[in-house]
Order: structure tokens, then C-alpha cells, then sequence
């Protein structure tokens, strides 16, 4: 039976490979296409966009830059195009202005994103099947971690049930899967959640170690952890070192993403200058403080983690609901965490002010945070309806006493 399930097995990773080498045997390269619909923000100076990635059909650190585009400013789409010969995940950066974003792309495909300054890392492409099908699983990931997060240290049933779901669903896709991406991702999860299980699951190791034969990188991380390890590691060996191309690609990438995050352009805030910002919520839609006719916004900076933020909270909500007609507060949260960041807007009870999002997943603070000097928090600035700065980090009294001012008059 076991010899009938590993020829069945063989004979599906033949098609697969089918597509990823030609008749001679050698690498089918494809087009591929990434098309990039960029906000207001992105495209208000000229800079380059990079296409970054592993060739891993060659080694498991070959860089390469697979291409790079000028983007004009005021133009709102760009697209990158190279030929790879199978589905593959690539960094995707901005010399000035914009996220880092990673991208999975496959042959005679194209994918289509809007992008915009604070985008998380992985997010939802318009068009692309391969890359939304990593979303889907990235997106379960952090679901996963968030529930075991939120379980107590004494719930021992509770957090072995999610568990194993979690292994279920992790195996299911390692199974099923033939996006070398997906496969990937699975096989990290499984050694870094489930490594005393991976003993048990030898033989499927070995039938997708073989499956992803062509993908030398991800061929090797799943045949060293079966038990004929020190065979990969022998093979391995063989493979040709990183080449020259590789070197000055990689330095010159670290180069314009070091340059990106020295180089920041400041944004005059002074009292009496006008603050246009706007920045993305937690469902990725745009967001900007309101305008309406006589009516003053607060636009605070704050993060679960600042205690002197959490302290102000009880005055901005007095202050909301005192002059509710006339103020309003815009509060832009340099959470990390985002599941901490929900739980603190309701644990204060702020879920009538608007909330966006001012900083990457990895906590770095976006672009434009950094161009408005928000180095540390609590920071503030209160505009009125033609978006002019009348006063800046008010705090406690005083703020009131400021607004008790305006609305006088």
C-alpha cells in the first residue's frame, strides 16, 4: 500500500515539475508581472521602487535584484516584470516613501496591490491567486497566535486543543499544497511549533523534499530535518557558493533600505502651518481628520504600551464629550501589537474616537510619523477646519483650558 501511495505520489510531483522544466530538463522561465497602485502619498517625490528575492533554483543565498522601476512623481502605478521559473515570494521596497512589502508571484501571472504608506508586510493583493492563497494562511497564523496568546498559563486543555487544531490545519496544507511558498511557511511553523512531531511525519518529509526538488532552498529545509539529514547536508554541499552578482546585489539592497530609514525628510509643524496627514485603519482604509466647517481635531499619538497616553485618555474622552459638536479626536496608535491595541481602546473606552495606524507591524514607525519628528509619546497637534496648527502637545488642563478658549469665541 505504502508503494502504491509513494508512485502515486512520484507521478503528481512529475506534473508539477512538468511545469517548471521543459523538455530538455532544464528551467521553464516564465513572465511574470507585479503591478503596483500607489496612494497619494507614495508618488508625491520621484524615487525608485526595488524588486528584491532568492534565486533558489540555484542556491538558498543567491540575492538578486530582479528589477527596479523610476517612478515619476504624481504617477500612481508602476510595474515590475522579470521571468522566474516557478512561484516565488519577493521584497518589494521604496527608496523613499512607502512600505516594505512581501509579494508571491508566479509564471505567466500577474499580481495586481494597492499600496500605500503603512501597509502591513503581507496584505491582500486585487489579483493573485498564489499570493492571497499565502495571505490566507499567513492571516491564520497570526489568528493562531493571538488565541494562544489570550489563553491563561493554568487553561492547560484549552491551549492543547488549540493546538493540535493548529497542527491539523498546518499538515492539511503541507499536504495539499503546491505553492513552494505555502510549503515553506508550513515547514517552519512545523519546526519551530512541532519539532518533537516531526519524526512521525518522516515519510511525508521525504515525498515533498522530492516534490520541491527544483526549489533547492526549501529542498533542503525539509530533507534535513528527516533522518537522512546528514545525506542533504552532503548534497548540499555541492551547490554553488553565493556569486559575485549575489554579493553586489545583496550589499547594494541593504544599501537603499539603510539610506530609506537615515534619510527623513522633515515637515514644518510649527504653530500656524497646515497638517495634511492621513494615515490607514485597521481594515487598511484610508483615514484623515475631518474638516468640517468651525469644527477642531486633536490628532494624538499615543500606544497601548505608553502609560502617560493611557493616563490622558479619561481627559480626551471628557473633552469629546463636553464640545462633541465642535472637537472631535483623531488618535494614531504606534502599536506593534495590534490585538493589544484593540484591547486598549476598549478597556478606555475610546471607540468613539477615529484610529488609525502609525507604524509597521515590526513597530517601526511609518514615514510619515517619522517626517512629522514623532520621536516620542504622548505627542500631539490640534488643527482647525483649514487643517492649521493652532497649538501642539496639550495635556491634562491645559488642553481644556484651550478649548474652553476656542469654543468661546
Amino acid at each position: 500500500m505504502r508503494k502504491c501511495i509513494l508512485l502515486l505520489f512520484a507521478f503528481l510531483c512529475s506534473c508539477v515539475q512538468a511545469k517548471v522544466v521543459n523538455d530538455k530538463g532544464e528551467l521553464n522561465f516564465r513572465p511574470t508581472k507585479l503591478v503596483l497602485l500607489l496612494d497619494d502619498y507614495i508618488c508625491s517625490t520621484d524615487q525608485w521602487v526595488y524588486c528584491c528575492g532568492f534565486r533558489n533554483w540555484i542556491s538558498g543565498n543567491e540575492v538578486c535584484l530582479f528589477d527596479s522601476v523610476f517612478i515619476g512623481k504624481g504617477q500612481h502605478s508602476v510595474e515590475l516584470s522579470f521571468s522566474i521559473p516557478y512561484i516565488s515570494k519577493y521584497q518589494i521596497g521604496f527608496e523613499k516613501r512607502g512600505p516594505e512589502l512581501a509579494i508571491v508571484s508566479e509564471p505567466d501571472s500577474t499580481v495586481v496591490m494597492e499600496v500605500n504608506d503603512g501597509d502591513c508586510a503581507i496584505k491582500k493583493a486585487l489579483q493573485g491567486s498564489a499570493h492571497n492563497a499565502y495571505c490566507d494562511f499567513y492571516y491564520r497564523h497570526l489568528d493562531y497566535k493571538l488565541k494562544n496568546a489570550t489563553i491563561d498559563a493554568d487553561e492547560k486543555q484549552r491551549r492543547s486543543t488549540l493546538q493540535e487544531e493548529w497542527f491539523a490545519y498546518v499538515l492539511d496544507n503541507f499536504k495539499e499544497t503546491t505553492n513552494p511558498c505555502i510549503a515553506s511557511y508550513c515547514m517552519t511553523v512545523l519546526r519551530v511549533n512541532f519539532l518533537s512531531r516531526l519524526e512521525e511525519l518522516g515519510d511525508l518529509l521525504e515525498m515533498k523534499a522530492e516534490e520541491y526538488s527544483y526549489n533547492r532552498s526549501l529542498w533542503y529545509s525539509i530533507g534535513y530535518s528527516t533522518k537522512r539529514s546528514e545525506e542533504y547536508k552532503r548534497k548540499r554541499k555541492t551547490f554553488p557558493g553565493q556569486s559575485e552578482a549575489s554579493k553586489r546585489d545583496s550589499k547594494r539592497w541593504q544599501e537603499i533600505m539603510n539610506l530609506k530609514n537615515s534619510k527623513v525628510d522633515s515637515l514644518d509643524t510649527s504653530v500656524g502651518s497646515r497638517l495634511y496627514v492621513s494615515f490607514l485603519d485597521s481594515t487598511g482604509r484610508r483615514v484623515a481628520p475631518c474638516r468640517e466647517k468651525g469644527k477642531y481635531v486633536l490628532v494624538d499619538f499615543w500606544a497601548s504600551w505608553c502609560k502617560p497616553c493611557r493616563q490622558e485618555m479619561s481627559v480626551l474622552k471628557e473633552a469629546a464629550e463636553r464640545y462633541k459638536e465642535r472637537f472631535a479626536v483623531f488618535s494614531v496608535s504606534l502599536d506593534a501589537n495590534r490585538y493589544a491595541w484593540k484591547q486598549a481602546i476598549a478597556a478606555e473606552g475610546i471607540q468613539g474616537f477615529t484610529h488609525a495606524l502609525g507604524a509597521y507591524a515590526n513597530g517601526r514607525p511609518i514615514r510619515l510619523v517619522q517626517e512629522l519628528g514623532i520621536k516620542e509619546i504622548p505627542r500631539n497637534f490640534l488643527i482647525d477646519d483649514q487643517m492649521r496648527i493652532v497649538a501642539k502637545d496639550l495635556r491634562g488642563e491645559q488642553l481644556m483650558q484651550v478649548l474652553d478658549s476656542l469654543m468661546s469665541k
